[in-house]
């Protein structure tokens, strides 16, 4: 690979310092993430308890179950002809 020119040089050179942060702009964005951070800690300690315990939770399980097993017992018996 050759060596570039001196312009060539200046532009890779314009273009890290466009690319990289200033310590200010590194600042905010540390502050900002912080923030963030903590806003999300925040929600999650005050989010609301489940509405269901667990034996309504079992509860509604079994019926959706006995919901889907009935569903495909009509399916299988409803419609076919009897001889």
């Amino acid at each position: 690979m050759s060596e570039l020119r001196p312009y060539g040089r200046e532009l890779l050179e314009a273009a890290r310092r466009e690319r990289t942060p200033t310590d200010a702009e590194r600042a905010r964005m540390l502050k900002a993430l912080l923030a963030a951070a903590e806003h999300a800690r925040l929600a999650v300690e005050t989010r609301p308890a489940s509405r269901l315990n667990a034996a309504s939770k079992v509860l509604v399980l079994v019926a959706l179950a006995a919901l889907i097993a009935f569903g495909v017992y009509m399916a299988g018996h409803v419609g076919v002809p009897r001889r």
